[in-house]
């Protein structure tokens, strides 16, 4: 009989199956950079069913969720959907587009992983962005000390001193805001070529 051992590790206290060539195979780690575009444009709807329409459901319409999620629709070649109410006559559907939940789910996981990667890039930048600041303001005072304490042509020369650091401080923070604008153009063009 083939055997599955359960372990569990000090750093993960969740057992979790020793992965066997028997149950698994070809595991790669997976590509999730367009999970996130893909479950923001899935179609919710509210619906009932034709067997059952007493009950209003939220979810996906197997046809809409096709163009976002392809694997995550099987078309059965005939579904027979018994009348919940006594008497009803059945319905049977041909060709009929199943949502595989589990699929939708791991999309969802997948998601939600680039949205907390995005947000730890966004942090790092605002982090970045503080510190800038703070040295931008830093040297404002250290200019502001030295103007008052200097008169006369000596004053003339830190101003222009100040002015032409301040100038150059602008253009770096210019730069830094153009650089990315165009990594963010870049990869909307890199999602994009993706997805076709």
């Amino acid at each position: 009989a083939n055997l599955v051992s359960f372990t569990s590790s000090a750093e993960d206290s969740v057992p979790h199956a020793t992965v066997n060539n028997q149950i698994y195979l070809d595991v790669h780690p997976v590509n999730t950079t367009s999970f996130l575009e893909a479950v923001r444009k899935l179609p919710l709807s509210t619906f009932r069913l034709t067997n059952d329409q007493d009950r209003t459901r939220v979810g996906i319409i197997g046809q809409e969720l096709a163009r976002f999620i392809p694997d995550a629709v099987s078309i059965l070649p005939d579904r027979t959907l018994l009348k919940k109410k006594n008497g009803g006559q059945p319905t049977t559907l041909r060709n009929f587009p199943s949502v595989n939940e589990p699929t939708v789910f791991m999309y969802s996981v997948g998601a939600t992983q680039e949205l907390a990667k995005l947000m730890d890039r966004l942090q790092i930048d605002a982090n970045e962005q503080m510190q800038r600041i703070s040295t931008i303001y830093s040297e404002i005072g250290h200019f502001e000390q030295l103007l008052s304490m200097t008169t006369g042509e000596n004053s003339t020369l830190r101003m222009k001193e100040a002015a032409s650091k301040a100038a150059i401080i602008k253009n770096e923070m210019e730069i830094e805001i153009l650089q990315a604008k165009h990594e963010q153009e870049h990869a909307e063009i890199t999602r994009a070529s993706e997805e076709e």
